[in-house]
């Protein structure tokens, strides 16, 4: 294996992220040439790519089912500006929550090293 420590915990991080999102790039100390992650990464990517678009659907599905409530003041409508602006938001907000933890933990601990 590359690197041990932070910096491999980074390329590790790195390298799954940029699998499942097709780009199969990976820093230079990572070798995932070895059956272990060859297999593991086919894994994520499967995972990574369809598990997104079945609950997509199924959410899909279930709100196509549901019934339309009773609009009050306190509705947000599912249109305009406020609605797309808190959309955008919340998923930018998930999605950095997601990634950055982890691959800011290794450029760190290898700084404080």
């Amino acid at each position: 294996m590359g690197n041990p420590g932070p910096h491999g915990l980074t390329e590790l991080v790195y390298a799954y992220t940029s699998n499942v999102n097709s780009n199969g790039s990976a820093m230079a100390g990572f070798n995932g040439a070895t059956d272990f992650h060859n297999l593991l990464m086919t894994a994520a990517m499967l995972i990574g790519r369809y598990a997104p678009m079945v609950f997509l659907l199924a959410l899909a599905g279930r709100l196509a089912r549901q019934q339309p409530g009773v609009v009050t003041v306190g509705t947000l409508q599912a249109r305009g500006v406020n609605f797309v602006a808190l959309a955008t938001g919340a998923a930018v907000i998930l999605a950095l929550l997601n990634f950055l933890p982890a691959l800011s933990l290794g450029t760190l601990a290898e700084g404080l090293l």
